[in-house]
């Protein structure tokens, strides 16, 4: 809000997709109406391909600056510069475009100034005369600058007259009154207005109005003497014309905020302002006669040589134009950002460059604060409802290239509001600020953890399956896993506090839904979730929500039936070509007192998205090793092995060899008869 720039987000076609800006009414209108018009709708044609050049560079490179748009407002004219950004997307979602929006109209009037200056000095019929300010002892100021008309009314040229006094253009007749009064006036350091007549170099006499004022630099040190001198038929039109290019011209200096550096053919710096030297750390005398790269960090300092080099060779001035962003040196060795343009103007015959630079420290800042704000939540960091909208869209596209499933989980605290009536809002935030870290624990690296507000967060997971049973399932793996997390205890205010969670999903493939609906699917299997009893999550597709159930009451039953011994091992004989029999394979199975004899391939697919495959192979392990030991006394049985499957998530364990040392150990059986089979997952 404090930032006075107006900040849009558009999509590549020059489409208002939204503002991030109070309603400041700098275009007569309020900003809002302008979303969802395009820039051809509000806009004339010269303005509009301004806008679309400035989005497409900025799609093309990442980012643009330095596009310029001039409108006619009820209040008139007004100059805008627009500075974009690419904003980043997923996948090949529609592209969008950060734009900022500045008023420039005051700048450009004053550059407008300048230039029109600059102009009315090569073709003003006035001779302007330029002098330093120290006299040259008791001769008078020295002469450094004369327009053309100078050359055309006196008949001397340039070269003649530099380094020479205005004396040079005294006569017989020349009013000496007027010249002492001239001489009192210059000691006083004040402007001289005066008629005076003037000699030309073939002696013929003129009468000038004259005009002697003088100029400082950005310290208020006077510098020079500039002498303005007119016909004095043209005497009203050029004293107003003058006074007015004056002090327009002296109230620019005086007021000048941006740095500028003058710069030769040669590279070196000529002149360095105050706002320069506050700008860069260095004092004018410091810069003053060094190569302006002294300000310029690698690879700019380079490509400025480079630029220099070419315009010595060609001519060409590539350097100038538009402004550019680019990183500034300080005299401590740090860098900055800071925008620059450079102008050319002739100094004594020479080529001499104007750069203006700005430090835009603070306007990156600013950006980079507007999208923090405008996307993430200010106090857990996590994507806000606005960026959790684009991710979901961008999930929604995702799954209709790949096919693949995905899902919303949408989950809120149980009885949260206790913990901010009883405890405080600064602990309850404490509290949502740890469920955040634990969330993002929760998740794959490319899924989506955000906050809505309150105690409402929202998971997104993508590319889970193709299949939805199977994607399912891994939701739940995932739900489960959350469940667990956010039920372990916290510690807010230095005592422990427990918490449990109540969580809904929602599955989506393609398109099909939208970002709210669903939501709102996620919303309502919260709501049974919270039905349900809390600290559970449901799904809100009916046969799904089944399932679900129904897996999580064979997880328990799983539990309860190690605990109460109801799995089995069946021996399947292996053989040789002959029929020999060589050992044999332990198969598990489990005699469930309800369900019967329940198969491996029922069984072993739960363990292992459970995690009790550890647990239950470490059984069956244990198991087999007890039979070993009971056979190597029977001499028919003797020579058998046993093939024992591991599965990855066994094998994975850091201590599975110690386990497989632990089952031979207490079983006392033969180690050579032990086979490990590692399964095909």
């Amino acid at each position: 809000d404090a930032i006075p720039d107006m900040v849009f987000e558009m999509e590549l076609n020059g489409t208002y997709y939204s503002y991030h800006t109070p309603q400041i009414d700098q275009l007569g209108i309020p900003v809002s109406t302008l979303i969802g018009k395009n820039v051809r709708d509000v806009m004339p044609e010269a303005s509009t391909n301004t806008v679309l050049a400035a989005l497409q560079e900025a799609m093309d490179k990442g980012r643009s600056s330095g596009y310029l748009v001039k409108l006619r407002l009820r209040d008139g004219w007004r100059w805008f510069e627009l500075s974009a950004a690419r904003k980043a997307v997923k996948g090949n979602a529609e592209p969008r475009i950060i734009v900022l929006t500045r008023d420039i109209t005051k700048r450009m009037e004053s550059e407008q100034q300048l230039k029109l200056l600059g102009t009315a000095m090569a073709d003003l019929n006035d001779i302007v005369l330029i002098t330093e300010a120290e006299p040259l002892q008791d001769e008078g100021p020295r002469i450094v600058f004369v327009n053309d008309a100078f050359e055309r009314r006196t008949g001397y040229t340039r070269e003649e007259v530099l380094g020479k006094t205005p004396r040079i253009l005294q006569g017989p007749h020349t009013d000496r009154e007027v010249l002492n009064l001239i001489s009192q006036r210059l000691k006083q350091w004040k402007p001289i207005h005066a008629e005076l007549i003037n000699y030309s170099k073939s002696g013929e006499e003129f009468w000038v109005e004259l005009t002697i004022a003088p100029i400082a630099d950005s310290t208020g040190w006077f510098t020079h003497w500039v002498s303005v001198q007119r016909d004095v038929t043209e005497r009203v039109l050029a004293k107003n014309a003058l006074q007015a290019s004056l002090q327009h011209t002296q109230a620019i200096l005086d007021n000048m905020a941006d740095g500028a550096v003058t710069i030769g053919p040669d590279g070196l710096v000529r002149t360095f302002n105050k706002a320069a030297s506050a700008m860069f750390g260095y004092t004018a005398e410091e810069v003053v006669g060094h190569n302006v790269s002294l300000l310029m960090p690698e690879p700019h300092r380079s490509q400025h040589d480079s630029y220099l080099a070419h315009y010595r060779s060609t001519g060409e001035e590539r350097i100038l134009g538009k402004p550019r962003e680019l990183e500034g040196k300080r005299k401590d060795g740090s860098t900055f950002p800071l925008s620059l343009s450079v102008s050319q103007t002739s100094h004594l015959g020479q080529a001499t460059f104007i750069g203006l630079v700005r430090d835009i420290t603070q306007r990156r800042s600013d950006e980079e604060e507007i999208r923090r704000l405008a996307f993430y939540d200010g106090l857990t960091g996590l994507p806000n409802r606005r960026l959790l909208a684009d991710h979901l869209r961008h999930a929604l596209a995702a799954s209709s290239r790949s096919g693949l499933c995905g899902a919303v989980m949408f989950l809120d605290l149980d009885h949260f509001k206790q913990v901010n009536d009883t405890r405080g809002h600064p602990v309850g935030d404490d509290l949502l600020r740890q469920v955040a870290a634990r969330l993002q624990m929760a998740v794959r690296e490319g899924d989506t953890v955000a906050r809505l507000g309150g105690d409402e967060f929202v998971l997104v997971l993508e590319n889970l399956s193709a299949h939805h049973h199977e994607a399912a399932a891994r939701a739940e793996v995932v739900a489960n896993k959350v469940l667990q997390l956010l039920a372990e205890p916290y510690r807010l205010q230095d005592k422990p506090h427990v918490a449990t969670t109540s969580v809904g999903i929602a599955l989506f493939i393609e398109e099909s839904k939208s970002y709210d609906d669903l939501l709102k699917e996620a919303d309502a299997a919260l709501y049974q979730a919270k039905a349900a009893g809390r600290n559970t999550f449901c799904f809100f597709d009916p046969a799904m929500q089944a399932k679900a159930v129904e897996r999580s009451q064979m997880e328990e039953e799983i539990r309860g039936g190690l605990s109460r011994q109801e799995f089995v091992l069946f021996y399947q004989v292996q053989v040789d070509r002959q029929g020999n029999s060589l050992g044999v394979e332990a198969l598990i199975r489990w005699q469930h007192p309800q369900r019967g004899l329940v198969s491996r391939a029922q069984l072993i697919p739960l363990a292992e998205e459970t995690g009790l495959i550890l647990p239950l192979g470490q059984w069956v392990l244990e198991t087999a090793c007890q039979q070993l030991a009971h056979w190597a006394n029977n001499p028919e049985a003797a020579h058998l092995k046993i093939a024992v499957n591991v599965s990855a998530a066994q094998f994975a364990q850091t201590d599975f060899v110690a386990k497989v040392e632990h089952a031979l150990t207490l079983s006392k059986a033969p180690p050579e008869r032990l086979k490990l089979e590692l399964t095909e997952s």
